[in-house]
Order: C-alpha cells, then structure tokens, then sequence
C-alpha cells in the first residue's frame, strides 16, 4: 500500500476522532435544565402571512414562543438521551360574529409540553425528536384578549362579551397550530454555549436560553 494511501486512512481516522470528541463535549456542556427568553419568530420562519399569499384568511398565527429544553442523558445512546420539551406560544387568529360588523382579533398564550430524544450531531448541532402522542397543549383561558383588526371608534369592551362564544373554536385552532409547530422541531442548530447562557437556531429563529 502506498504512502499516500496510509496517510489518506491516517487523515480520515483523525477526522473520525475529532468530531466524536466534539459530539461527546457537546453532550456534556448541554446536559440540564435550559428555560429560554420570549422571542419573536423570524419572518423567514413562521406564519405564511408573512412570506406570501397562501395562508387562509382565518388561520392561526404564533406570534412569539418561550421555550424550555430540559436534556437527561441515556446511558445507551451515544452523545444523546431524553428530552423534555416546554413553551409558552403567543397565538393570535382573526374571528367573526355576526353581532359585530368590525373584524377583530382574538389573542391568547397556549401552554406546551412534550417529550422526546436528543442526540448530539456535530459541534453545535443537535438533532431531536418530539412524539407527537406527547404533546399536551392548554390554552390559557386568562390570557385571552380581544381586539379589532382596524381602526375604529368601537369600544373595545364590546367585544368582551364575545370571549365564551369564541373560545371553543380558538381551544382548537390555537392547539392544533402550537402541536404542527412543536412536532416540526428536529434540529438545534448554531449552538453556542458560554458559560450558563446558551444561544441556538430553531428553524430561522435565533433563541437565547440561560441554565437553570
């Protein structure tokens, strides 16, 4: 075998070893508890009203999520475990009534857990799995807010009244946009971690978590 060849082999083993050492640091640094800051999505990452003309005109929109990583290692799976996943999504989604004859807005925070898997990939990189059979949504009643979508000199307390006769519908809007968002979840990518701070992509989105 020529000298080039084993210097090629010898090249590829070395690779091979520096980036299982860089999976198994990762693994280590991310281990814990991670809460994150409220942060806005990025346009390039989230409701189609933003990008283009395709969404429906009563679709449910997430307006900002705070999200929760807790990441347990699992002995027998290399540089990875379980995952728990938690949030806070601010969701919003025009409504109707024929009582009123203004288009209004309704607002409200769904609360999210689920679980899954982790595994690190690379140096800052991590690939994650949510179950969909998990994932338990709750809209915060409390947190509905009611508002019109232009401008007028209708007193917004007239829309109160509406808040019982809407709910049922955004409970399942609201829900069922916060479970298609936490299942599309599969990568962590850009991960930085300095100190108790961590900073990562999800989707176009960039988060800031700090440890717990």
């Amino acid at each position: 075998m020529s000298k080039l060849v084993y210097l090629a082999l010898g090249a590829l083993v070395s690779i091979g070893i520096v980036s299982c050492d860089e999976n198994a640091q990762l693994a280590s640094k991310i281990e814990g508890v991670w809460s994150g800051n409220a942060t806005v999505l990025s346009k390039k990452d989230g409701n189609k009203e933003k990008q283009d003309n395709t969404a429906k005109p009563m679709e449910a929109k997430i307006n900002s999520i705070t999200p929760s990583f807790t990441f347990t290692p699992d002995p027998s799976v290399k540089n990875g475990g379980k995952l728990t996943y938690s949030g806070v999504y601010s969701v919003s989604q025009p409504v109707s009534s024929q009582s009123v004859d203004v288009p209004f807005e309704a607002t409200a925070d769904v609360k999210v857990t689920g679980k899954g898997t982790w595994t690190a990939k690379d140096d800052d990189e991590i690939i994650v799995m949510i179950d969909a059979s998990t994932v338990s949504t709750t809209v915060d009643t409390a947190s509905v807010t009611l508002g019109y979508a232009v401008l007028t000199d209708k007193p917004v307390t007239e829309l109160e009244a509406l808040k019982e006769q809407i709910l049922p519908n955004i409970n399942s809007s609201f829900s069922a946009e916060v479970q298609k968002r936490v299942t599309s979840i599969h990568k962590l990518d850009d991960i930085k971690i300095k100190g108790s701070e961590m900073t990562l992509e999800i989707g176009k989105t960039d988060f800031t978590f700090n440890k717990q």
